[in-house]
């Protein structure tokens, strides 16, 4: 669909594609991958309560990392494209496309990582046909959505169909496993989903100030100003993120710290024992 568009759409959407799946390779695969092998080992063990907590817990902590990536591929996508691209031939108009497109992909980061983990789910009950059907009726939303936005909206529309697919795919996921597991875990979900709120809108706030503040010093000019724009309001924008989940005593926040003193001890664990040997 994308070389029936305008030349440059097709370079334009796989670029956004390629830096949209980062966050959500590194955070929702990855998640699925380690949660995988506890899906199956309560499921072997018909232990459905162990199984409900192990994918609240792989949900809840896939929504408190990826909602501030959320927010900063939303308000420094501009920045991320060009930090990520270059210039040269690739001029500031492309870079807004692949910019808008990126946005769309960036709305529907949390519905994307979650068909990974669902469909992981799934594996664990031994049904594969489930995962299949979703799958292919979300490509089919996505094809015929690609087809009616991109003559209105160009390659920016193939965003937002595919952002429609994710989310058609992980509804029609997350329905059937609530129905067959009877409950999800959703209100202790929708707690932590609170306290993620208010400390992404704090961290957006900040972003979307520094932002403006920055580029009174730092114009977009140069490589280093858009790099540097970007990595000062980023970086401190995801700092308020984490900061405000903290005082909110949100139990994936003191997770995650735990998470990074035990991988830096046993780093410098394994450090010491090298140097003694």
């Amino acid at each position: 669909i994308a070389t029936t568009l305008p030349s440059g759409s097709v370079t334009v959407f796989q670029f956004a594609y390629n830096i949209q799946f980062f966050p959500v390779g590194i955070i929702g695969v990855s998640f699925a991958i380690a949660a995988f092998p506890l899906f199956s080992e309560h499921i072997q063990h018909n232990d459905v309560d162990s199984f409900r907590e192990s994918f609240s817990s792989t949900i809840r902590q896939t929504l408190f990392l990826l909602i501030p990536f959320m927010l900063l591929f939303l308000i420094l996508r501009s920045q991320i494209v060009r930090v990520v691209v270059g210039a040269g031939a690739f001029d500031w108009t492309a870079t807004i496309l692949t910019a808008d497109t990126l946005a769309f992909f960036a709305l529907t980061f949390i519905p994307q990582a979650f068909v990974f983990i669902l469909a992981r789910a799934f594996f664990a009950l031994h049904d594969s046909v489930t995962p299949l059907t979703a799958g292919l009726v979300g490509a089919l939303v996505g094809i015929i959505s690609a087809y009616l936005f991109s003559p209105a909206f160009g390659v920016v529309g193939l965003g937002m169909a595919y952002s429609l697919s994710a989310i058609v795919n992980a509804v029609l996921l997350w329905v059937p496993l609530r129905q067959r597991i009877k409950s999800l875990d959703e209100s202790v979900i929708f707690q932590s989903l609170i306290k993620f709120s208010i400390s992404g809108l704090a961290s957006a706030v900040v972003m979307q100030s520094l932002k403006h503040v920055l580029v009174l010093f730092l114009p977009l000019h140069t490589f280093f100003d858009v790099f540097f724009q970007g990595l000062v309001s980023g970086g401190i924008g995801l700092f308020v993120y984490f900061l405000i989940a903290w005082l909110l005593k949100a139990e994936e926040m003191k997770a995650f710290v735990e998470s990074m003193q035990r991988k830096i001890l046993r780093k410098a664990q394994v450090d010491a024992t090298q140097t003694l040997g």
